[in-house]
This record gives C-alpha cells, structure tokens and sequence, in this order.
C-alpha cells in the first residue's frame, strides 16, 4: 500500500470537495456548498503556493485527476446554474403573490363555486 504524499494529496483533497460540492447544491444545503466552496479555495492557495517536487501535475495519474476534477467543475456548473433558476422562479412567483394578500380578495374560496 502506497502513501499519498505532497501534491498528490492536495490534488486528491481538491477532488474530493469538489465532488462533496456536487452532493449540495439545493437551496436546504446553500451553507454547506458554501463551506466546502470555501475549503476548496483555500486548498486551491495552498496548492499553487506548493512546489510540485515530484512532477504529480505533468504524470500520467497527475493529468487524470485534473481531467476528473474538470469534468466534475462542468457538472457542478450545470447544477449550480440549475439551482439558481430554481430560486429565480420561486423568488419570481413568491413576488407575484405579494400583490393579491389584501382583505378584498377572497384567498382561499373556491372561484367556481356559487359561494363566495
């Protein structure tokens, strides 16, 4: 058994947040996305401030972790944008029933019926 170290141990951490990010992307869990987004800059700082002595970035397994972690950042994009139009249109239709909350509107009868 191998022991990740330097690098590629940053790398593989970055990975997993940003994997863990696409798990919480609904408005429930907008404060965890937000901490793991936050963790994951961090990491980011420290690993362009981390000298690659070992080559981890140009190899071969390098490369394949960069490419997972690319297409997860499409993917977590795409929910992210999906997620904000949700909360456009619910925002959107919430407003829109702000107006009709006076006394002279009957909320809540049925409109069809002789009873109003």
């Amino acid at each position: 058994m191998s022991v990740v170290c330097g690098m590629e141990k940053l790398w593989r951490d970055y990975l997993f947040l940003t994997s863990e990010m696409l798990k919480f992307t609904s408005a429930e869990d907008i404060e965890l996305f937000e901490d793991l987004l936050q963790q994951r800059e961090r990491l980011l700082q420290t690993i362009k401030s981390t000298p690659d002595k070992d080559d981890y970035i140009p190899s071969s397994r390098g490369q394949d972790v960069i490419r997972e972690i690319t297409k997860l950042d499409v993917d977590l994009r795409e929910k992210v944008r999906t997620a904000q139009n949700m909360l456009k249109k619910n925002f959107a239709i919430s407003s829109a029933y702000e107006g009709f909350a006076g006394e002279d509107i009957a909320v809540g009868n049925r409109f069809d019926s002789n009873k109003q």
